[in-house]
Parts: structure tokens; C-alpha cells; sequence
């Protein structure tokens, strides 16, 4: 077996964000009890301002800008109940306290990882740290021109490098790809 990962945390292993701490620990606690599992808005706990709003847009970065700056997105995402950004806190919870079943450095699957070089929900600094964590056949391809919702703003670009890495998987040929690219490419 294999893994596809969009972003990579391991908040068990690597220090994410102060709010991230605070939200595993007695904060979070406190409120799911007050919640009582309810589902709630994430742009209610989340600074959507910041991540929609405040998108530096410059010629590298043309594609989160765009993707990040569109009001009919954003309002189909407010307007859909079923959209992931309504969940019940022990679910987002989960993102941040759920313990694998093995860590990083013991990690034997081959893991493939894809960020976005402009995502500011789970910074490339943070992916790059927890990626060479990680143990085992190992591979990160970002694009610098996307933001967190990689396979909203590349959907084409993402597959292609999915599929031909699950094909690499499957013949047995992952030796032969490169271990980082700051592209969506394979090669």
C-alpha cells in the first residue's frame, strides 16, 4: 500500500501553531463540551479574512490569487451544508491530536506529498519539515503558483502526477523519480 497526502502535518511530531496546541488541549476540550457535537462553521474558528483576502498576488502566484480572490467559490463553500467547511470540532480535532499507528521515521509505505508553494493554512515550511521526517520511499511535489486547495486550483496537474506515481508504485519504479520537485512533474 501507498499514501497521497495533501499537506502534511504530523501534529504529534512537529510543533504546528500556538492555536493548534491550544485547540488539542483543555480549549478544545472545553469547547466540545460546550458544542455538545454540533457541527459548526470553520470560517467561525478559522481567519478565512486572512487566508481569502490577504493572498499576496504577484506574478508567481497568479493561480492561488485567482482561485483565493473568487467570491463565487467562496460563496458556494458558504452556501453548501455539506461542504468540509462544516464539521464537528472532535473532527477537526482529530486533524491535530489522532495518533498514528506508526511514526514518521518508522514509516515503510512510499508516501507521495503535494503542496501549494502559497498555501498559508499549512505553510510549505511546515510540509518540507515534516516530509524529510518521514522514512521510506518519500516524495514532495509542490507548485508555487497554488495556495491549500492544490487540487481545486491544478486538478489536472495533480492527477497526472497521482496516476503516473500510483503506476510507479505499481510497477515497482519509484527509484527512478526524483524525491523533490518544485513542480508537478514526476521526473
Amino acid at each position: 500500500t501507498a499514501t497521497v497526502a495533501n499537506g502534511l502535518l504530523l501534529s504529534n511530531e512537529v510543533h504546528f501553531r500556538e492555536q493548534v496546541e491550544l485547540l488539542k488541549g483543555w480549549v478544545g476540550d472545553a469547547l466540545e463540551l460546550l458544542l455538545h457535537g454540533q457541527r459548526v462553521f470553520l470560517p467561525s474558528l478559522i481567519s478565512f479574512w486572512r487566508l481569502y483576502d490577504k493572498i499576496s498576488c504577484d506574478e508567481h502566484s497568479a493561480v492561488a490569487c485567482e482561485w483565493n480572490h473568487d467570491s463565487e467559490g467562496y460563496e458556494e463553500h458558504m452556501a453548501d451544508p455539506l461542504s468540509t467547511w462544516y464539521t464537528s470540532l472532535s473532527s477537526l480535532r482529530s486533524l491535530f491530536h489522532h495518533p498514528p499507528l506508526t511514526s514518521a521515521e518508522n514509516s515503510s509505505k512510499p508516501v507521495l506529498v503535494l503542496a501549494g508553494g502559497r498555501d498559508q493554512a499549512i505553510p510549505l515550511s511546515h510540509v518540507r519539515a515534516c516530509f524529510h521526517r518521514l522514512a521510506g520511499h518519500k516524495f514532495l511535489r509542490f507548485d508555487s503558483r497554488a495556495g491549500h486547495q492544490l487540487h481545486r486550483q491544478l486538478t489536472e496537474d495533480t492527477s497526472r502526477v497521482v496516476v503516473g506515481w500510483s503506476r510507479a508504485v505499481l510497477d515497482g519504479t519509484l527509484g527512478e523519480l526524483a524525491v523533490e520537485s518544485p513542480q508537478l512533474i514526476l521526473g
